[in-house]
């Protein structure tokens, strides 16, 4: 029985290797379908760093979040302020100047509400 048992497991192994390979084949995308990317320009409004710091600080905001791009020239930094009321403000800010990319209140993290009323998204 253990030799049948040795068949049985075999081909069960090969069918499942079979079936791996299959499902987990990709398909490599031909050089003329790639999408190419299409650079916006999105309006920012800008500050001297200190100064807009010194309002985020008066607002009562702090730091949740805060990523750096390595891997471009730029030296900025990405930071998310929160604050009372759920308000948040989206900076990208360098050693001399801070940008806000977005501002608002009520926000969402990791699909649990914070503040009142639905998303949006």
């Amino acid at each position: 029985m253990s030799l049948l048992w040795e068949e049985a497991m075999k081909k069960l192994i090969t069918v499942f290797l079979l079936w791996a390979g299959v499902v987990f084949a990709q398909e490599e995308i031909a050089p003329d379908q790639y999408i190419e990317a299409q650079p916006q320009q999105k309006p920012t409004n800008c500050w001297p760093l200190m100064y807009t710091l010194e309002g985020i600080k008066e607002q009562g905001l702090v730091v949740i979040w805060q990523a750096k791009n390595q891997d471009d020239q730029w030296k900025n930094n990405q930071v998310l302020f929160v604050g009372a009321n759920n308000q948040w403000v989206l900076l990208e800010m360098n050693d001399v100047t801070a940008c806000v990319l977005g501002a608002g209140a009520g926000y969402y993290l990791i699909d649990k509400a914070y503040g009142a009323g639905e998303s949006n998204l």
